[in-house]
Parts: C-alpha cells; sequence; structure tokens
C-alpha cells in the first residue's frame, strides 16, 4: 500500500498517498482550484453527501467508493486506496468538520479499525 504520513497537530497520520500525488494536488491548489483534484475528476461531491450517512468508516468508505464517478469499481485495491486516500485528504483539507472521517480512515488504513 501507498502511504504518505503527515504531522498534523502534533498527532501522526498515515494515509495513502504518494508525493508525487501531494505534488499535483499541490499545483492544483496553486491554480485556484481550492484542493479539488480528485473530487472534481471522481465527481465527488454527491458521493461524500451519501456516505456521510454512515456511522462507520468502512461503510462511509464503500459508500464513497459505490458513489464516485467515474466509478473506482474494476480498478486494483491498491489504486481504490489511493484514490480514497486523495478523498479523504481533499475532504479534510477543504473542510475541518471531516476531521473525524480524516481520524477514522487514518487508523482504518493503519489496520487500527476491523
Amino acid at each position: 500500500m501507498l502511504i504518505k504520513t503527515m504531522k498534523y497537530q502534533k498527532q501522526r497520520h498515515t494515509v495513502p498517498i504518494t508525493d508525487a500525488a501531494l505534488t499535483i494536488l499541490k499545483r492544483w491548489q496553486e491554480m485556484g482550484r481550492r484542493a479539488r483534484f480528485v473530487f472534481d475528476l471522481l465527481n465527488a461531491s454527491e458521493a461524500v453527501k451519501r456516505a456521510d450517512k454512515e456511522d462507520k468508516i468502512e461503510n462511509w468508505v464503500a459508500k464513497l467508493v459505490d458513489n464516485v464517478s467515474p466509478s473506482l469499481r474494476g480498478y486494483t485495491r491498491e489504486q481504490i486506496d489511493l484514490a480514497t486516500g486523495l478523498l479523504v485528504y481533499e475532504l479534510y483539507e477543504r473542510d475541518g468538520s471531516y476531521r473525524n472521517i480524516y481520524e477514522a480512515y487514518t487508523s482504518m488504513v493503519n489496520g487500527g479499525v476491523k
């Protein structure tokens, strides 16, 4: 699995993204896209609204993956994890109220949720 460890408020969180992916996100932000690179590519706004109805992170992620367009189904687990990690990271970066999702997701990818 591809991971990126970031430090936020004295806590370390690991998400499955690469330095190259972060570079793309930063360039996208510099172009005025407001950290919505993957959101725009996958039309994720509606998928996030649907996922927000879920109370467990595993279900939230599954609902997100099931509802983005174009679909992530049919890709490798590594590719789905990469896209999901980028979506969660972007979501948290632009809306701090998703901190709980971000933290639950990072815990899940680090083996903390079963």
